[in-house]
This record gives C-alpha cells, sequence and structure tokens, in this order.
C-alpha cells in the first residue's frame, strides 16, 4: 500500500505542520485559518525564579489551539492517540492506508535513517508522514517537510526504537464556514486584551526581566551537545513563526473576501515575524558568544520595539475589522533594497581586509578545517567558490575576500568604524548573508560636513532558499556542518546563498566613514561604494 504524496514545507512551519500542509493538499482541504489564532505571547510575571531557575517555563508564544481551529473553518477533524503497542500502530497504518488516508507519527530523530545530523547522535522531537508499508509489514515509507520530500524509509525496527503518538484525520462539516472576516479577526483580536495588560504588555515586562532572569547554564543543562533544541530557543522561534502564520490567515481572508487591506496587514505580521527571527538568532548568539549581557540588552531592545510595533498593528486591524477604516496608510511595505537600472559611473571597493574576524568559507575534506559561518560548526565549501574574485552582479560590483587555509574572508558585524579615504559616492553595495534567521539593522555613514545618514540593512540567512528582503542570489553553493561529537563532515541536501543588496544614499557629501551595526549575526564579505 502507497500513497503518492509529496512533503511541502515553509519556513514559518515546525516539522508537524509541514504535515499538515500535505494531508491538507491530500484531501483537498484549506489549512489556512487553523493559525487565525498564532498570533499570541504569555508571560507569567512576578514568579519567584527560586522554584524553577527556568525562565523558559514563565513564558508561552500562545499560538492557539490549532487543530480545534481546523475542523470548525476547514472540516479536518485531527485525532491524536498515544499508542500502547506497536502492534497498534501497525493495525492504524494499514487501516488508514486502506482508506486511503496517511498518518502522521511522532518519532525520535535518532532512529531516523533519511535525517541526516541527527540519525544515531541526537533525540529530538520530529515527525513523519506514513505513506505506505510493504507487504511484510517490516517497511514503513514516508515523507517529512524538511528531510525527506520525496520519500524515505522507515524500518518498523526503527520505529519501535522511538514511536510515539500518532495522528489521524477526517473530513467532517466545518462549523464555522459561513463567518465573516471581520468576526474572524474579531474574535482573534479579544485574545490580546487590548485595554488592560495585553500581550504587548506582557512582551514588555519580558524585556525589561530577560538580562536579569535568564540562565543559559540552567537552560542549556541537558542540551549541551545540540543547544538549538533547548526550549528557550525553540519558544523563541515559535514566536516568530506564530507571526508569520497568522499573516497566512490574513493574506486567506485578503483572496477569499478580495480586500487588498487584510494583505497589507499580512505583510506587516511578515515583517514582524522577521524580526522575531532576528531575536531568535541573536539569543543563540548571545549564548555562544562572550559578550553574552552586551547582546542580550540588544535582544531585550528589540523585543520593546517588536511590542511597539505588534500593539500598533493590532490596534489598526481591530479598528479595521470593526469600523471598515483605519489610521494607517501603508498597505505595502517599502524595501530598503533598491535594484540598479544599469551600471555605474564609477565603483570603490572599500577594502576590509584589517576588519575580517569570521571565516565563512572551508574544503570539506580538510582535516583541520577552522571555517564557522554560524555557530554550531556550520560552514560554506570554498569549492563553489567562482576563480574570478571580481563580482559582477545585476550592475552591483565586487571584490571578493581571498580565500585560504586559516585566513578570515567576513565581517561579523561588530560595531566596526570603517573609515573611507574622502571620496563622494551615492551608492552603497553589500555583499552578505545573515545567519541564525534573518537579519535588519542599520549601519551609519558618517559625512566630512558632520551629517550622519542611517542606512537600514537587511540581509537573508544562508540557509533560506529565497531572498526575504529582495536582495540578489550573488553565490549559490553547498553549506557543512562538522559534527562535534564525530568529527564528520555533513554537507547539506539542499543550497546556501550569499546575498548582494544595493542602497542609494540621499545625502550628498564626501564620505568620511561607515560604522557597521552591532549585530554579530550579519556577515559581510564585500563592500562597495559607487557613483
Amino acid at each position: 500500500m502507497m500513497l503518492n504524496i509529496t512533503a511541502k514545507h515553509d519556513d514559518a512551519c515546525n516539522c508537524l505542520e509541514d504535515l499538515y500542509m500535505s494531508v491538507a493538499d491530500w484531501f483537498h482541504v484549506d489549512y489556512e485559518l487553523m493559525y487565525s489564532e498564532a498570533w499570541g505571547f504569555s508571560y507569567t510575571q512576578g514568579h519567584n525564579l527560586s522554584e524553577t531557575s527556568l525562565l523558559s517555563d514563565l513564558f508561552r508564544p500562545g499560538n492557539g489551539d490549532r487543530d480545534a481551529l481546523w475542523q470548525l473553518y476547514h472540516g479536518m477533524a485531527v485525532t491524536c492517540t498515544q499508542p500502547k503497542s506497536v502492534s497498534e500502530v501497525i493495525d492504524v497504518i494499514c487501516r488508514e492506508l486502506g482508506n486511503n488516508k496517511p498518518v502522521i507519527l511522532y518519532m525520535d530523530s535518532f532512529w531516523c535513517p533519511w535525517y541526516k545530523g541527527r540519525y544515531q547522535q541526537f533525540h529530538t522531537a520530529h515527525y513523519c508522514l506514513i505513506t505506505g508499508i510493504n507487504e511484510t509489514h517490516d517497511v514503513l515509507y514516508c515523507v517529512d517537510g524538511q528531510n525527506a520530500g520525496n520519500g524515505a524509509e522507515l524500518p518498523v525496527y526503527n520505529m519501535a526504537q522511538g514511536f510515539g503518538e500518532y495522528i489521524t484525520f477526517n473530513k467532517v462539516e466545518p462549523s464555522f464556514a459561513d463567518r465573516s472576516w471581520q468576526e474572524i479577526i474579531s474574535d482573534s483580536m479579544k485574545r490580546f486584551n487590548l485595554s488592560d495588560n495585553s500581550i504587548f504588555d506582557m512582551l514588555r515586562c519580558f524585556a525589561k526581566d530577560l538580562v536579569p532572569k535568564v540562565d543559559f547554564n540552567a537552560e542549556l543543562s541537558q542540551y549541551k551537545d545540540n543547544p538549538f533544541n533547548a526550549p528557550l530557543f525553540e519558544l523563541f522561534l515559535a514566536i516568530g513563526r506564530g507571526r508569520k502564520q497568522f499573516a497566512k490567515s490574513l493574506q486567506y481572508l485578503s483572496i477569499n473576501y478580495n480586500d487588498a487591506r487584510l494583505m497589507g496587514f499580512a505583510d506587516r505580521l511578515i515583517r514582524a515575524g522577521d524580526r522575531w527571527s532576528s531575536i531568535f538568532g541573536m539569543i543563540i548568539k548571545s549564548y555562544y558568544m562572550n559578550k553574552e549581557i552586551e547582546m542580550l540588552k540588544k535582544v531585550a531592545q528589540k523585543i520593546e520595539e517588536a511590542a511597539d510595533d505588534e500593539e500598533r498593528i493590532a490596534s489598526e486591524l481591530r479598528e479595521y475589522a470593526e469600523t471598515g477604516h483605519t489610521a494607517s496608510k501603508q498597505i505595502h511595505l517599502i524595501k530598503s533594497h533598491m535594484p540598479l537600472d544599469n551600471d555605474l559611473k564609477q565603483y570603490f571597493f572599500v577594502d576590509l581586509t584589517n576588519y575580517y574576524n569570521n571565516k565563512a568559507f572551508d574544503e570539506v575534506y580538510n582535516d583541520k578545517i577552522t571555517a564557522e559561518l554560524s555557530n554550531g560548526g556550520r560552514f560554506m565549501l570554498s569549492d563553489d567558490i567562482p576563480k574570478d574574485r571580481n563580482w559582477n552582479i545585476e550592475h552591483m560590483k565586487f571584490l571578493f575576500p581571498a580565500i585560504g587555509t586559516g585566513v578570515n574572508d567576513n565581517i561579523s558585524c561588530n560595531a566596526q568604524n570603517i573609515p573611507i579615504p574622502s571620496l563622494e559616492y551615492n551608492h552603497l553595495m553589500l555583499l552578505g548573508c545573515s545567519e541564525l534567521g534573518n537579519h535588519a539593522d542599520y549601519l551609519m555613514v558618517a559625512y566630512k560636513d558632520g551629517f550622519t545618514e542611517q542606512v537600514p540593512i537587511e540581509l537573508t540567512s544562508w540557509l533560506t532558499p529565497k531572498p526575504t528582503f529582495g536582495e540578489c542570489i550573488a553565490l549559490t553553493g553547498r553549506g557543512a556542518v562538522k559534527n562535534s561529537i564525530s568529527g564528520n563532515v555533513d554537507i547539506y541536501p539542499f543550497t546556501v546563498s550569499i546575498y548582494a543588496a544595493h542602497y542609494a544614499l540621499k545625502h550628498e557629501g564626501i564620505i568620511d566613514s561607515i560604522k557597521l551595526p552591532y549585530c554579530l549575526n550579519i556577515h559581510l564579505f564585500a563592500l562597495t561604494l559607487g557613483k
């Protein structure tokens, strides 16, 4: 028995939510309104940390009851069962496949042969979609959105070592099929309690408590070998995903009710999710780096900014749902990256050699790999770099750094101040990427006349399949990770990227210096000025 299902993947979803999209596609039902309560947050304030010592016990992403909403709005009933035996799992799989229905199965990734970097190395929670079983019932066929999109085999022996709950599906009549978009949004807004102790007030309190209360040693005591799976970090990731998932609901309502303003709100929620992606990356970076307090203060500042911005979005969205009007004039976000239509008359390559403090590229067969673009031993393969260091990407020109053994090749932005030799230029071009999330910040261009211009820079993660902020892909290559336990190097089954972005400077004058942002997650390989 085999169902022909290809797994879907979305960066706004975890491994289980990816499979829900695949199930929805198989049953020909929608799923988007299951996320109509995904935008949330809760924080238990005034709690005595001596009782728990873990900040991660005190806050939650507040993503709503996804399964219940899927049934209410789209008619997909979800049943989650904790099995008592392997034979029960096999019986259910055979029954459901016989009815042309897949089954989602929880698995410890330690026992998933297709999960590179986890199989026989780390115990982490994972879900796969069972799409078939062989005649002798000793091999299951499955897909997942992150590592086995086109299918993989799961021996029943492996399944027996690491299985957990299974999830089955049935189509029913949706209870809320006739609700208006105004009713849907108004219900969601009630959870925010905008008048008194709202989720945004809780976010501000959380930001103030972050620096004094977070204890990385306690939070990661059981996750030293695999920090990314620590609950603290997973909760931050879930907050950002919730914003982007709520945006999916708004996009769905915008299309189905032909309301362009809702698409504008969705764009703003996507940007809010990007901010939380940045926060997620920065707090992980603060764990890895020695400048823990400095980075945590920056994280707290960004959380306060997120609270203020999201409160405005929520207030305007509620007003629009109740009255059909809003004070907001912004429907679609203006991107800071501006494409160039033609070559510029002159280009100046800023020499960054003395400021390089990170090594991103290395050879996969090098016995002494020193590159680590992203914490956890992650790097890019130098074999994929063009031999010519002069790069021309859509009228942007760069001098790519020289790559060598033990030689740094990029800047991890740490508020470096780079002097410029008295030049008058009005275009700025960056070659870079972000790590541990997509990141946005500002660099400062100082002019001889005393004027300072703030330039918003936004760079997509090197692991993201397409640009988030409208940049150009400058290099597509291979990424790898050096396993901290075995020392083996695993090449990623997907491509990685470096991006190019252009910014038009507004001030006219001689540039004196450029100060980079304090965001270690942003990496720059080259910087060019033009006119």
